[in-house]
């Protein structure tokens, strides 16, 4: 299973089929520790690790787990024995059906849209996102676009090293520019330098990449701002995306 293709299906489907912050987030989870033991039918993952790693309460972990075993996400078998893990199964084809199919990527991620313009943008980007969109924008006018100035070829330079050197997609550089502009209150180039970085040592060179890991990064900050109570541990973009190997 790509779990990437996995991710981006996932996103789509729940656009259709609205799911709590809590089961989005455990959803996740769950992927990933599969991922990561090999993508075996059945796999254990005790309910503690779950439920931190998805930022959410015990109650709110039940609830969530519920809402997938009924949405035909997720089978979960309780183990008979006292603390010991159950056993989870994730139901792939329910992501794959006819209508939900990810045939053409593109067609996605014109349809992923950000809305960058909620209060924390330099300027209101919800209509000018481009690194969503099948249009190509290269990354100095996409950075005179978010913030009002032109790149200085220092910047750009070291930017560009990431296409020329490490084979990143320009389309990446454009993404973290836009979330950049998104996230912080002035500019600040080292933000932006942090993202690109985030986005490479976590192996997205491709825009499909970036926005698979962008999906799990904020349903995992989405998650842990509905649980007040909970502190999960905080993962940069390359965290996660190491997950996905």
């Amino acid at each position: 299973m790509n779990y990437l293709e996995l991710i981006l299906a996932f996103q789509r489907w729940k656009e259709v089929n609205p799911l709590p912050a809590s089961a989005i987030a455990l959803w996740l989870e769950l992927t990933a520790a599969c991922n990561k033991a090999g993508w075996p039918e059945e796999f254990t993952v005790r309910s503690e690790v779950l439920q931190a790693n998805a930022g959410v309460s015990r109650k709110q972990f039940e609830l969530a787990r519920q809402t997938l075993i009924e949405s035909d996400l997720l089978h979960y078998k309780k183990s008979a024995r006292a603390n010991k893990a159950g056993k989870y199964r994730i139901i792939i084809s329910r992501l794959f059906k006819k209508d939900n199919r990810m045939d053409n990527s593109r067609d996605y991620e014109r349809d992923d849209r950000t809305d960058y313009g909620r209060g924390h943008s330099i300027k209101d980007l919800k209509d000018s996102s481009s690194s969503s969109s099948s249009q190509y924008e290269p990354f100095a006018a996409a950075h005179k676009r978010v913030f009002g100035h032109p790149i200085n070829p220092k910047q750009a330079e070291t930017l560009g090293s990431y296409i020329d050197h490490d084979g990143m997609d320009e389309a990446v550089i454009v993404r973290a520019i836009e979330r950049a502009g998104a996230s912080s209150v002035g500019y600040n180039f080292k933000f932006i330098l942090r993202i690109v970085d985030d986005y490479f040592r976590g192996g997205a060179k491709t825009l499909s990449e970036a926005i698979a890991i962008d999906a799990v990064y904020d349903q995992r900050k989405q998650a842990a701002a509905s649980s007040p109570g909970q502190r999960p541990a905080k993962k940069s973009f390359a965290e996660i995306g190491r997950e996905m190997e």
